[in-house]
């Protein structure tokens, strides 16, 4: 979450620098070589469902906001999303609101933003989460930003801690929906538990997720945290005593069953 904080922290001074590239933003030069009053930054960000209180990725990326605001001296506004109906609005809410930089939290609002950057080559987008792609393949965005990390690196540590620190020798995960952005952590924790097996010589089991099958447990929703807790429950009788969720809120559910 430190990771994600610091990232959209720093899209203010990300903004600064794509004004460099193209107009509507940033300080302009004069052909005569004056310098212009710079453009205000107003960053804004539009949550995924479960809005910025969900103790997940939009309530780190709400604090990031907040720290931009305090360190950058930018303005900022937010729009909450509680279903996947509110991101075209939330999204042509910012830019009526005179947003410089729109910031989708989540996968989710890929073609909100993606749409939106396309209609106002003015403005800056980032996006959470996700690259630009045009329903197959991966673009590329003159106005617009992917914010990512190697996922895979950050769970491989916290499966390889797991497995040093389970009592019974059993860990697990789930993901909310079976998709790239939730199984790359999936995979990243359970490569983290087999070189702790490797390098220590012992045989911790991973429960929920086969990355060779690429076959595990999924609620089938970010949402619902009792189907969290119900998963959480069922790995615990089944014997595992330290889980990670990859499901956002529905993560809640699993801390509810612990």
């Amino acid at each position: 979450m430190k990771h994600l904080t610091k990232l959209l922290a720093a899209a203010g001074v990300a903004t600064l620098a794509l004004a460099g590239c193209g107009g509507g933003g940033g300080t302009t030069t004069s052909q005569s070589g004056g310098a212009k009053d710079a453009t205000p930054v107003k960053a804004c960000a539009g949550s995924d469902a479960g809005g910025r209180g969900d103790k997940s990725f939009n309530e780190s990326a709400y604090d990031g906001l907040k720290a931009s605001q305090t360190s950058l001296g930018i303005q900022i506004n937010t729009a909450e999303s509680s279903s996947d109906t509110d991101f075209v609005p939330n999204v042509e809410a910012m830019v009526s609101d005179g947003c410089t930089l729109i910031i989708g939290v989540g996968f989710n609002l890929e073609q909100a933003i993606h749409k939106s950057a396309e209609q106002n080559t003015d403005l800056h987008y980032a996006l959470v989460d996700s690259s630009f792609t045009d329903g197959q393949e991966t673009v590329t965005l003159d106005n617009g930003r992917p914010l990512l990390f190697n996922t895979a690196e950050a769970a491989f540590l916290a499966g390889y801690a797991a497995a040093g620190m389970t009592k019974t020798g059993k860990v697990a995960t789930f993901g909310g929906i079976q998709i790239p952005s939730v199984t790359v952590f999936m995979d990243g924790f359970a490569d983290g538990v087999a070189a702790y097996n490797k390098a220590k010589g012992t045989n911790v089991q991973l429960l929920g997720w086969d990355k060779a099958a690429q076959n595990g447990s999924f609620t089938q929703s970010f949402d619902d945290q009792t189907l969290g807790k119900e998963q959480a429950q069922q790995f615990i009788s089944q014997g595992a005593d330290i889980i990670m969720p990859v499901a956002g809120p529905v993560g809640l559910g699993a801390a509810a069953a612990a």
